[in-house]
């Protein structure tokens, strides 16, 4: 079965004749209405394979649209993305919980995203069966329940392992720790540019070829790294409402984009979560850490990030006896995929020298566990590759 049609609400005729030309050029057969009351009736009528929906509409509540749409039984697993100039956390989050499956924002790159977007969720035909995928820019964010669980080391090694197993990817790290970053400590990366001055740049200037040559290149991490806040004062320079069209060009230059939040729970670490294909949520096996984590998964369904996107590794970081997998889970209700030992001062070594553990200590059981975490998530984000990388699976499956 081939996916090919595309139903445009777009009330600007000249964005629709724009994208109407982009999409055609790349194989779709393109349906366009300027309304919504209009669009409603051509998806009843039409039933395309994607929907493409510009949020400000000149008649209805584009939600209300959205809500429509879902709730007629021929169209509830219809693709639709929302196509609009809207990027408020807020927004993007309220976008995504009345049942969008996609939202991009009107700017430079916004083409790129959705082509990327549609050349993924559709089915290719069989002549072109031998072309490879272009594959989109996926989301993966780390965090943790409580501080000094090392979740920034977790997150380094994974992305790092990650580039190394799969040449394909391009991969970019984004510090979202607030209001100190550390990445760039850990990875002794240089540069004078980071979040705070990204989301302080016009967005006429702020397209993808721009943003990879301001990103740093640590030596032999495997990656592009977005440095965090370099003290508190720069914190408060970070202009929030910049922070979601940072994402999306981040996504259209690279295509796998690795954020740490810590544990960092505010409004723009709701809105890289709301946008996230995968939450890793980094414990120490502890009752109270688990109970907190709890919490906070709880929390954030209710912001609307769905509990099935959570994947929970727990890390022994102190060199102590903590609570077994069996009794983290009882508390948790939920499995924990990965597990680690205490690295002792191993990890230590490796911040201090600014290397990832698996250069220098390749045989240390933590690099193993790091291997598996690292495979797991390219097969959970790219099912659809012809060539997997052949690394074993988790005990769970996962």
């Amino acid at each position: 079965m081939t996916y090919t049609t595309v139903l445009l609400i777009e009330p600007d005729l000249k964005s629709a004749a724009f994208m109407k030309l982009v999409l055609a050029n790349a194989g779709y057969t393109v349906t366009h209405e300027s309304t919504g009351k209009n669009g409603l009736i051509s998806a009843y009528r039409d039933r395309p394979d994607f929907i493409v929906v510009e949020l400000d509409l000149p008649d209805i509540n584009s939600f209300e649209l959205v809500q429509k749409i879902r709730s007629d039984p021929r169209l509830s697993r219809t693709n639709m993305v929302s196509l609009s100039s809207r990027s408020s956390p807020e927004e993007i989050r309220a976008a995504l919980e009345v049942g969008l499956d996609e939202h991009i924002i009107k700017q430079h790159d916004a083409v790129d995203i959705l082509l990327r977007y549609l050349a993924h969720t559709r089915v290719a035909e069989p002549s072109m069966e031998t072309t490879a995928p272009i594959r989109p820019g996926r989301l993966i964010t780390f965090m943790s329940a409580k501080g000094g669980s090392g979740t920034s080391t977790i997150c380094l090694n994974t992305a790092s392992l990650m580039a190394e197993i799969d040449k394909k990817l391009r991969l970019a790290v984004a510090d979202l720790v607030l209001p100190l970053g550390s990445l760039s400590e850990i990875c002794g990366a240089s540069g004078d540019v980071g979040i705070v001055e990204i989301t302080e740049t016009e967005p006429s200037v702020l397209k993808p070829e721009y943003l990879r040559k301001k990103m740093s290149h640590p030596a032999s991490w495997g990656f592009a790294l977005l440095p965090g806040s370099s003290d508190p004062y720069a914190a408060a320079r970070l202009n929030a409402d910049r922070l979601a069209p940072v994402f999306q060009t981040l996504r259209a230059a690279y295509n796998l984009v690795v954020i740490d939040i810590g544990d960092n729970l505010s409004r723009l670490a709701i809105s890289a979560l709301a946008q996230s294909d995968l939450v890793i949520m980094v414990i120490q096996p502890e009752t109270l850490a688990a109970q907190h984590a709890k919490r906070i998964i709880k929390y954030l369904s209710v912001e609307g990030i769905p509990p099935e996107r959570f994947y929970l590794i727990s890390n022994r970081s102190m060199n102590v006896e903590g609570l077994n997998n069996p009794t983290l889970e009882s508390i948790l209700d939920r499995p924990i995929m990965h597990s680690f030992p205490n690295m002792g001062e191993r990890i230590f070594i490796v911040n201090n020298k600014h290397i990832p553990l698996h250069v220098r200590f390749p045989q240390d059981p933590a690099v193993y566990t790091l291997r598996d975490i690292a495979s797991t998530f390219i097969h959970k984000l790219y099912p659809e590759d012809d060539q997997k990388p052949h690394e074993p699976m988790n005990e769970k499956g996962f």
